[in-house]
């Protein structure tokens, strides 16, 4: 005759699920956790994209030679002693419409800093030694949604 059972295949079945079910759910919050830092890396990348063809516009913009008038507006200053803000509500961008990105259009302001004399040797070959014009142009770029911002800033001689 066999001995009667207990019900322990049961028990220990039921505790062997729970155990794989936890597994089951930690694999894939590991695995939305991965999904979620590709998106925001693409973010990221989408936005210096954007600010790098912004930077690239402003200096078409100055490489066609506009000069247009720098009286702080329209995304074009005049740098007095301090620098615009480019976190600052109130600061005035160019936008660059045709940029081909998907997003937010990239946008740009540059400021026209004093001239400065050149030193007494040149790399250049066929360059006369004078003054030059500096700029510093500030870009930033969006990526898909608005929340991810890159910013980017370079000076331009010219």
């Amino acid at each position: 005759m066999m001995p009667r059972q207990q019900g322990m295949a049961l028990a220990i079945s039921l505790i062997f699920l729970a155990m794989v079910s936890l597994l089951a759910m930690a694999s894939m919050q590991g695995a939305l956790l991965q999904e979620k830092m590709a998106g925001n890396q693409k973010e990221s990348q989408q936005a210096l994209q954007a600010a790098e063809a912004g930077l690239r516009a402003a200096e078409r913009y100055l490489e066609a030679g506009n000069s247009g008038p720098y009286d702080n507006s329209a995304g074009l200053y005049e740098f007095v002693t301090v620098a615009v803000d480019p976190t600052s509500v109130s600061t005035a961008w160019r936008t660059y419409a045709n940029s081909g990105l998907a997003g937010r259009a990239p946008e740009y302001f540059i400021e026209r800093l004093p001239y400065t004399q050149a030193g007494n040797e040149s790399l250049a070959v066929d360059e006369p030694i004078g003054e030059r014009r500096l700029y510093r142009i500030t870009a930033r770029g969006f990526g898909l949604s608005d929340e991810s911002r890159v910013l980017l800033q370079s000076t331009y001689s010219r």
